[in-house]
């Protein structure tokens, strides 16, 4: 499934759309926060963190349409590297909303075992590298990495960029230069990563006995046989360097003419992926709504689906004419008139 040719109609839409979300206001971000509420009569929802959207033929969507991650299936036996999850318990969450005032994007992705060394900041051995991937352009290639860096000089929250590979499924996905965006337009890095805050990362080892507070009904998953916690990890980076970001990654990138100019809000349409890897310039562990069994030539919006921030999927065809149609009303009523001669 490319769903890349029909969204360039959502362009047009977007204002009709803008219309029906205008007054949605920003959410305070709680890093360490539940994953979902439980509504009391064995039903639970998402009200914050937003599970990842699958396409309904796929085989790893819960019921209620969310894409989960099969257990151990990662690669290199790293159990604190492997996505947990069930056909009921998805495991990759992002949501947006501000930290001491600050607009950000936050994501949320669970692991099989809980690794103490990330928890005492010592990252030594071979911490999990977890990234983030979007398409901000609608044209099925990843554009942009995100996601905590434990193997450099300086560890905190960082960005890569697409390797030259053709980033469109796990098999061809690569990650080239970390960096951290500066204000000078035209130029590579120059910025320095923010060091892990409770502002900016949280990783939370959740158990039995503590799953009903941060995730409600979740079930602590096995890898083979181990029953240790597993690892919550969530973190965030404000919108505006996401955007600094993408514009270098535009000028980096010249085989991706359409993404430059790119830039995206809390509404925006996204290809949401999540793997991991035991390299910076590697994907080779686990993909997130694949096993290492399937196809890794499997596009990646061919599992995952086109969603915002909020949760909400990319309109259907049919809503592109009710939005447009909405967005040409609202012109229409507001125009002004043209000024009356006063002529009998």
């Amino acid at each position: 499934m490319n769903v890349g040719r029909p969204i360039r109609l959502f362009a047009a839409a977007a204002a009709g759309l803008a219309l029906a979300t205008a007054t949605t206001r920003a959410a305070v971000i709680t890093l360490d926060g539940a994953t979902r509420t439980d509504n009391g009569n064995g039903t639970y929802s998402y009200t914050t963190w937003k599970p990842i959207l699958a396409p309904s033929s796929w085989t790893y969507r819960t019921t209620d349409g969310y894409l989960y991650d099969p257990n151990a299936d990662q690669q290199t036996g790293q159990a604190d590297s492997d996505f947990a999850g069930s056909s009921t318990l998805p495991s990759f969450f992002v949501q947006t909303g501000t930290i001491n005032g600050v607009e950000v994007i936050a994501m949320r992705v669970i692991f099989n075992v809980y690794d103490t060394n990330i928890a005492t900041a010592k990252y030594t051995g071979n911490p999990v590298n977890v990234r983030v991937g979007i398409d901000a352009n609608m044209d099925g290639k990843l554009d942009l990495y995100m996601g905590p860096n434990f193997q450099s000089g300086a560890a905190g929250v960082a960005f890569q960029l697409p390797g030259t590979g053709a980033n469109t499924s796990p098999s061809t996905t690569s990650t080239s230069t970390v960096f951290y965006p500066d204000s000078t337009a035209g130029t590579l890095g120059g910025g320095t990563s923010p060091a892990f805050s409770a502002s900016n990362f949280s990783y939370v080892s959740l158990s039995t006995a503590n799953a009903a507070t941060y995730y409600p009904g979740w079930t602590t998953q096995l890898y083979g046989t181990t029953a240790d916690p597993d690892g919550m990890m969530s973190w965030a980076i404000p919108l505006a360097d996401v955007n600094k970001a993408l514009a270098e990654a535009a000028i980096a990138d010249t085989g991706n003419p359409t993404l430059a100019g790119t830039s995206i809000s809390a509404s925006s349409f996204l290809l949401w992926v999540a793997f991991t890897a035991t390299q910076n310039n590697s994907v080779n562990q686990d993909a997130y709504g694949i096993t290492k069994n399937d196809t890794q030539t499997t596009r990646w919006d061919a599992f995952t689906s086109y969603m915002d921030a909020n949760g909400r999927p990319v309109p259907e065809p049919a809503t592109y004419g009710m939005c447009l149609g909405g967005a040409l009303g609202a012109f229409l009523l507001f125009r002004r008139r043209p000024a009356s001669t006063g002529a009998a």
